[in-house]
């Protein structure tokens, strides 16, 4: 027995309701509908026996929209279902379910963004305009959850614990910028250090018996260097230096060892000349010396003993001037052919060392112009190996080489001799804190924190907020004996004050102050700057028309860049291009181009901005951009030769204007290395036709590529979308997908699907397999040939992209998900910027005079 529908217990009196009466209503659901959606089986989660028509509830007026659009479509039932309406029967339910849908519409309101704290990239702008320094999050700071698309969703802005200790440690950082603290004295200590102590690089350092011995070979290219391993400077001031050293069978003249500030976070291969120079000692005796020095010394550094003046100092070529060092390095040919790739080939090495080398090679009977020499890869590493053997051979036994018996520091010993030190180095900023002019603690106070709260919330503070603030800096200035320290106290509480950290807190239309921000954050992801909040202070804001003004002011500014980036980034998804590894197979230097396709789409999306190009333009365009890199690896043309993405013209190649044919796009919908119709065909849904199918049913297996190249992946999803359970969603998604099989992983046009062979010396070579058959057959029965084709029949129906671009654009601006009734707002916005000419730039300024955008 068929259970009886307990929504009709709730159908409102009054209802617009085409059917002649409730039982016809509840006959066609429960003969047609219940069968999948009731208590026997709950396809989807989807119960309609129990669906009420509380209208007022979002989700319910939600799930009645979305069970209107699969009747109408004829998606439900599906054709596999055991009874299917007439034509006639889903005309009646459809119109009924118009009835409900608008009496929704009535009792549903705009608005309803959650409440939202500012993004990563909002959060660094913020902090950046407060305090006027460019600030960045560390890459400990927690990622930002993507919902809807974007990373500025109330219902993805959680704020987790560790957010908030990131939160805190951020104040702290940039109130110790703002009035750096004064630093605690530490007390002095004395460290020894041992010749074993030091940092030993196996061919120019090493141990020989109570001391560690400095030389120079041609790998370290004169860099011998050393430093202690467990010494590093915690507390900045002057030290005292102690070095016990000593000369190695010196030549003529001395040796010199100088002392170099070494900074934290360097490497090996750190250019050892950048680092401070602390003092430089002749060395000549060979018995043990004690050097002695006072110096400034900062947090993070640490003491660099240097060999400066080697024999073999940093230069390749002088060890040419030893004939029996290259006599026992190339007596193997093999080695004279590995040098010979090593330098001659690369053109490293000088043409006067070219004919020394001649020469030498001539006695052991090596011709140096013998092109099948030096071609196994490894030799370069053994040749390097060989050569820097015998130069430390010889240093060991025949010097001169500098030894280290230990080394003492002391301190701090007091302040900084240079107090400008760490500032004139770039490794400190000046204090932000303006000078005080001889006025008292509090109005000095006032004149700083007033304004940094007002920015800081974005809206005028309330006088007793204003005045806790200040309360408690004057307490923390008078416990600590500063005024800048309860100057730091006020950053760090502002800096974690809900007033900063999140916005739109009040329900219904936003005022003036809140308007002023909802535009500033949409186009400059950053606080309004300053004639906005004076347009604010008046109340002008609340005027549609002067919000769209100055939103053309915005997007006149070079900062409306973030705009362009953040959301083409998000919409497209190409703003993870960077994370796709590209098959080398398919490209060369594949990394390399992901910025120029990723510029290319944000080029283009800027001109038909700024030009308020016809929104189609998006789905077919005769212009694009591109460097001569990405035309001729990516897109095939040798007429492009700007190193610079420039403006170019896709007239003669159809397939590729708009931005369906942008490397960017392909790339992201791909993976790099094959591609899948499924996934960009549900790209295309819900990016360009605002229609994303459902998730997939658990229990059906993904359709994955055949590696053989036997069957094409259409072959494949052909018998995929066999399942009923399947069809209904494939029938939209794989014609779609079809059209985009003409491009490869990375965007690159094909004719034929590749199949890679591996052939002598493993070289991989690409030859043709099946062809690729991107026609396709629009779910409303229209056919098309290739992408193309695909084009003109979306820009018939642009008005569906339209949609699709307007929500996304007010997701992206207010940080909610766009509900029925706001839906129908859009459908109206969009009819009205279609008949003055359908500009991108007039929808976007339509989406900012609307009543969705201007309410939370």
């Amino acid at each position: 027995m068929i259970p009886s529908l307990t929504l009709f217990a709730l159908l409102p009196t009054s209802s617009a309701t085409v059917l002649e009466d409730e039982e016809r209503s509840h006959e066609l659901l429960t003969r047609y509908c219940v069968q999948c959606h009731g208590p026997d089986r709950t396809k989807a989660g989807l119960r309609l026996d129990t669906l009420t028509l509380r209208l007022d509830d979002p989700e319910v007026s939600e799930t009645w929209a979305a069970v209107r659009e699969r009747v109408a479509d004829g998606d439900m039932p599906p054709e596999d279902a055991e009874r299917r309406p007439s034509a006639e029967e889903r005309k009646e339910l459809v119109a009924w379910l118009d009835g409900v849908l608008t009496k929704a519409r009535a009792e549903t309101r705009i608005g309803g963004t959650l409440l939202r704290r500012l993004s990563r990239k909002e959060y660094e702008n913020s902090i950046r305009d407060l305090f006027g320094f460019d600030f960045r999050t560390p890459s400990s700071f927690p990622a930002d959850t993507t919902a809807h698309g974007f990373d500025n969703q109330g219902d993805g802005l959680v704020l987790s614990p560790p957010l908030m200790a990131q939160y805190l440690e951020t104040a702290t950082e940039v109130a110790d910028r703002v009035a750096p603290p004064v630093r605690e004295s530490v007390p002095s200590a004395t460290v020894e250090i041992a010749p074993e102590g030091f940092e030993r690089d196996a061919d120019a350092t090493f141990l020989h018996q109570d001391r560690l011995r400095l030389v120079t070979s041609y790998k370290n290219h004169g860099r011998s260097c050393t430093w202690p391993t467990r010494f590093q400077v915690k507390a900045r001031g002057r030290y005292r230096i102690q070095v016990q050293a000593s000369a190695f069978r010196p030549g003529a003249e001395p040796l010199r060892l100088e002392l170099r500030a070494r900074l934290s976070g360097s490497t090996l291969r750190t250019d050892v000349t950048t680092f401070r120079t602390l003092a430089s000692f002749e060395v000549s005796s060979s018995d043990p010396l004690e050097l002695r020095c006072d110096v400034d010394l900062l947090e993070g550094e640490t003491v660099l003993i240097r060999f400066a003046n080697g024999p073999l100092y940093s230069r390749p070529a002088d060890t040419l001037a030893d004939e029996s060092i290259f006599r026992t390095a190339f007596a193997d040919k093999r080695f004279h052919a590995a040098w010979r790739r090593l330098t001659y080939d690369r053109g490293s090495t000088a043409a006067k060392d070219w004919a020394l080398m001649k020469e030498l090679f001539a006695e052991i009977e090596v011709d140096p112009n013998d092109r099948r020499l030096g071609r196994t890869p490894k030799l370069a590493v053994q040749v390097r190996k060989r050569v820097c053997d015998v130069l430390a051979h010889r240093n060991d036994e025949l010097g001169p080489g500098l030894d280290v018996h230990g080394a003492t520091i002391v301190g701090p010993l007091g302040p900084l001799a240079d107090p400008d030190l760490a500032r004139r180095l770039g490794l400190e900023e000046a204090p932000l804190l303006p000078p005080r002019q001889g006025e008292d603690e509090r109005t000095y106070l006032d004149a700083y924190l007033r304004p940094l709260l007002f920015a800081a919330c974005r809206r005028p503070v309330p006088e007793a907020v204003a005045s806790r603030y200040a309360e408690a800096a004057l307490a923390h200035a008078r416990e600590r004996g500063r005024i800048e320290d309860g100057i730091h106290l006020a950053v760090r509480a502002i800096l974690c004050s809900p007033d900063f950290l999140y916005r739109e807190s009040r329900d219904g239309p936003l005022d003036d102050y809140g308007l002023a921000a909802r535009l500033s954050f949409f186009l400059w992801s950053a606080p309004p700057d300053e004639q906005l909040y004076e347009l604010a202070a008046r109340g002008a804001l609340s005027d549609p028309d002067v919000l769209a003004r100055e939103a053309e002011r915005l997007l006149a500014h070079e900062r409306s860049a973030e705009f362009v980036t953040n959301f083409t980034g998000q919409w497209l998804g190409i703003r993870t291009i960077h994370e796709i590894m590209p098959d080398p197979r398919l490209v060369k230097r594949g990394v390399e181009l992901q910025g120029a396709m990723v510029e290319e789409t944000e080029m283009f999306f800027r001109e038909i901005l700024e030009r308020n190009l016809d929104v189609a333009t998006f789905l077919d365009s005769d212009f694009t951009y591109m460097n001569a890199a990405l035309a001729r690896n990516v897109y095939g043309r040798r007429d492009v030769r700007s190193v610079k993405t420039t403006r170019v013209s896709t007239e003669a190649d159809p397939m590729r204007g708009g931005l369906l044919g942008q490397a960017s796009v392909l790339m992201a919908t791909a993976n790099g290395v094959d591609t899948s119709p499924v996934t960009r065909g549900v790209w295309v849904l819900e990016n360009l036709r605002g229609d994303p199918p459902p998730p997939p049913p658990e229990d059906v297996p993904a359709v994955l590529p055949d590696v053989s190249g036997a069957k094409t992946i259409r072959d494949r999803l052909s018998a995929h979308r066999a399942d009923p359970r399947c069809h209904v969603c494939h029938v939209k998604i794989d014609p779609l997908g079809y059209a985009l099989e003409s491009f490869d992983a990375i965007g690159k046009y094909r004719s034929h699907y590749p199949v890679f062979e591996v052939g002598a010396k493993r070289r991989v070579t690409i030859r043709d397999g099946l062809p690729v058959d991107s026609r396709g057959v629009l779910v409303n029965g229209k056919p098309f040939e290739d992408l193309a084709g695909l084009k003109k029949l979306l820009v018939e129906d642009v008005d569906a992209f339209s949609r699709c671009l307007a929500e996304k654009l007010l997701i992206y601006a207010t940080g909610r998900s766009m509900n029925f009734t706001e839906r129908a707002a859009i459908d109206e916005l969009v009819g009205r910027v279609r008949e003055g000419g359908n500009g991108f730039r007039d929808l976007l300024l339509a989406v900012v005079r609307s009543e969705v955008f201007r309410t939370k």
